[in-house]
């Protein structure tokens, strides 16, 4: 592994646990399933709607003759929405979000199942769309953090259960940011399968590098399911599609016979290059380049790629992350330049 990588995941992970801690400080510690949502004059608690999400979205400005693979969907779009300070994101916002963007894709992805998204399954699929459903999973080292995760899994089942998700996702880079071991995971992934349909595909998601170093994670899931960053690997936009291709290949090795699908790849539109990264620009056109560019790459290949994200969201720039990884624009559209994707 590069050094730069090595760096790179380093970075990533420090930024999750932080995220983690903050969440659990803010929460008594994890000690609550559902917190008490943080209403401010910009928050939207649960309960409650926003004059933004009433009616439908609005059509594609373009005809769309082919959806690309798939979105991941973090509904906390609205300036002071945070899952780290208790939002609860009301229904008609989140119905809204999933209904926009089944207009352009075939998968839908979300990344827990508490509050309203244990409602998200039943959206994607009137949407049309296919839902892939992931629980939130944080280190189990309490009792009140091991309950919530319970919780988290146990709702994953039941929506499985009840015909809402196509495939579960048991954690979101876990072992990246040290929250399980692999032990830990394996466990919770047999958990899992031993309860839902086989209809139901069972994974869990993480970065191509640490999976590759994981075999047993791959022999435990039902499919694969990597994020490849080339953003976060320091390349710059002109040899990211390269980038992004050559580590494919080398999940793609590792998961032998298995189905692979790529779970998150993005490039933020706007903000000051990392110093982890500083060949990476994020721009609006290098944005465009790689969506482009990696959409046309994965439609020639026949790969699923799920793109990071749908809509951007603002909270994410006070955990030292990027507020700007949206490809819709702040109207819930997809502008022309893209129109090319969806042909």
């Amino acid at each position: 592994m590069n050094n730069w990588r090595t760096e790179s995941s380093s970075i990533r992970a420090t930024i999750r646990i932080f995220a983690v801690l903050i969440t659990f400080w803010l929460t008594g510690c994890g000690g609550s399933t559902n917190p008490t949502p943080v209403a401010s004059a910009n928050s939207t608690p649960g309960g409650s709607s926003n004059s933004a999400f009433n009616g439908q979205p609005p059509a594609p400005p373009f005809s769309v003759n082919h959806k690309i693979p798939g979105f991941a969907l973090g509904p906390f779009v609205l300036s002071g929405q945070n899952p780290n300070t208790g939002t609860v994101i009301p229904a008609a916002q989140l119905q809204y979000l999933i209904s926009d963007g089944a207009q352009y894709a075939v998968w839908i992805r979300t990344f827990g199942t508490s509050d309203t998204l244990q409602q998200a399954g039943q959206y994607i699929h009137q949407a049309g769309a296919k839902a892939m459903i992931g629980a939130y999973l944080a280190n189990p080292g309490t009792i009140a953090v091991a309950q919530t995760n319970q919780q988290e899994l146990d709702r994953l089942v039941t929506m499985a259960n009840v015909g809402q998700a196509d495939i579960v996702t048991v954690g979101n880079e876990t072992l990246l940011t040290g929250a399980l071991t692999e032990s830990e995971l394996l466990d919770y992934i047999a958990y899992v399968k031993a309860k839902v349909p086989a209809s139901v595909q069972v994974s869990t998601v993480e970065t191509w590098n640490v999976l590759v170093k994981h075999p047993n994670v791959i022999a435990a899931v039902d499919v694969v399911l990597a994020n490849v960053y080339p953003f976060w690997e320091n390349s710059p936009e002109i040899s990211a599609l390269a980038t992004l291709q050559s580590d494919y290949a080398q999940i793609k090795q590792a998961s032998g016979t298995k189905q692979l699908m790529i779970t998150e790849t993005g490039w933020p539109s706007s903000g000051s290059p990392s110093s982890q990264a500083p060949s990476a620009i994020p721009s609006q056109a290098n944005q465009r380049a790689y969506f482009l560019g990696a959409e046309q790459w994965a439609r020639q290949n026949n790969i699923v790629m799920i793109w990071f994200e749908a809509y951007s969201e603002p909270w994410k720039a006070n955990y030292n992350d990027y507020a700007s990884w949206g490809i819709f624009d702040s109207t819930y559209v997809i502008e022309s330049p893209l129109e090319s994707a969806f042909q």
